[in-house]
C-alpha cells in the first residue's frame, strides 16, 4: 500500500489518478463524518465531494508534517460550517427539536432510524468518533490521526458518546420493555 505522503507527492507531479486512490481510502469516512453532522443524505454527498475538491485545489498548501487525512478532514469539518451557515441553520439539533423527533417515539424502527435515534443529542464529536470507532473500525490511533485529536480525546469522546447512547437506547426501548 502507497504511503499518504507518497499519493500526495505524485499528485502534485501530475499524477491526478494518485488522487483517486486517496478518495478511494476517505471516501466511506469522510462521507459519514459529513452525514453524521448533516442529516439530509444529498446535501451530505455535496459537502462531502465539495470538500474532496476543495482538498485537490488546495494540495500544495498541506505541509510536510501533517496528516493528509486530518487535513481532509478539516476541510470537511469547515465546509460542514459553511453548509449550515448557508442554511441559515445551526449544525446541532436543539434539546426541543430532539424531543420531537418521531425516531425516539417509534418502537419500530429500521436500523438506519434506529442508529439516528441512538446518535441523536450527541455532539459532533462524539457522533463522530462513534461512527469512525464501530461503523467503520477503525482503531483509537487511526481515530485521531484522521481528526487530528490526542487518542485521549479520542477515548473521551467514546466514553461520553457511549454513555449517552446507552441512555437513548433505554429511551427508546424503555416503554417497550416495561
Amino acid at each position: 500500500m502507497t504511503s499518504e505522503r507518497a499519493l500526495v507527492e505524485r499528485v502534485l507531479a501530475g499524477e491526478g489518478d494518485a488522487f483517486g486512490v486517496l478518495v478511494g481510502r476517505y471516501q466511506d469516512s469522510l462521507y459519514g463524518f459529513v452525514r453524521s453532522r448533516i442529516r439530509d443524505a444529498d446535501a451530505a454527498s455535496d459537502v462531502t465531494q465539495e470538500a474532496f475538491v476543495a482538498a485537490f485545489e488546495n494540495l500544495g498548501s498541506l505541509s510536510s508534517k501533517e496528516k493528509f487525512g486530518a487535513w481532509l478532514f478539516g476541510i470537511a469539518r469547515g465546509k460542514v460550517l459553511m453548509h449550515h451557515r448557508a442554511a441559515g441553520r445551526r449544525p446541532e439539533r436543539t434539546g426541543a427539536e430532539l424531543d420531537q423527533m418521531p425516531a425516539l417515539r417509534d418502537p419500530a424502527l429500521g436500523a438506519e432510524e434506529e442508529l439516528e435515534a441512538l446518535l441523536a443529542g450527541l455532539d459532533d464529536e462524539q457522533r463522530v468518533v462513534l461512527l469512525l470507532r464501530f461503523r467503520d473500525g477503525l482503531s483509537y490511533r487511526e481515530i485521531a490521526e484522521r481528526l487530528g485529536m490526542p487518542p485521549g480525546t479520542v477515548a473521551t469522546h467514546l466514553h461520553r458518546g457511549r454513555a449517552r447512547a446507552a441512555q437513548n437506547h433505554r429511551r427508546l426501548h424503555g416503554a417497550t420493555t416495561s
